[in-house]
């Protein structure tokens, strides 16, 4: 029993946690509940971001990925945990800001990706990209960050095309993907 010990304190410490940090989200906006329970009715399987995600109860994430993410995100709304090939992928909103976090098996983070319209785009970057692409309108934006670089890959459209440019600080910006309407 004294062996055991350890892991049911953990355990009962993160299922307190998690439920207690839904419990407070859900009770702060209601709003949040109902969009909350429409994406909890996804099965495993369904389509997510393009990809194929099963939906995680709290026992099956790592323990050390929910404290980072706690620590990390005490804004987090609409939170979501799906397991990935790799690990798992967490799914919020934050200021707004949709985001997604990855962690390897071990809980260990491994990226984060923060999707967002212009007005959140850093100023240097925006005016960066604005000195080139001049006569575009930024649509969207894909902040990817992960170990101590960020890339933004910022989405652009005019009147007869639309293109995906990468910006990343200290280097060039780069033509990624260009379409013609």
């Amino acid at each position: 029993m004294k062996k055991n010990l350890p892991f049911i304190l953990s355990t009962c410490i993160f299922l307190l946690v998690f439920s207690s940090s839904n419990y407070a989200q859900a009770s702060a906006n209601a709003v949040a509940v109902n969009q909350s329970a429409a994406v909890n009715e996804k099965t495993p399987g369904d389509d997510f971001d393009g990809h194929s995600y099963a939906m995680l109860n709290p026992a099956g994430i790592s323990i050390k990925a929910v404290r980072d993410f706690t620590q990390s995100y005490k804004l987090a709304e609409n939170v979501h945990w799906y397991k990935v090939s790799n690990g798992v992928m967490v799914y919020f909103t934050a200021n707004g800001i949709k985001t997604r976090t990855g962690y390897d098996a071990k809980g260990n983070w491994l990226y984060n990706i923060r999707s967002y319209q212009e007005e959140c785009l850093p100023k240097q970057i925006r005016a960066h990209v604005k000195s080139v692409c001049y006569d575009y309108a930024i649509t969207w934006v894909n902040e990817i960050s992960k170990a101590k670089q960020t890339i933004y890959l910022v989405q652009l459209q005019d009147k007869t095309s639309a293109k995906t440019v990468r910006v990343c600080e200290g280097e060039e910006m780069e033509l990624k993907e260009a379409f013609t309407k």
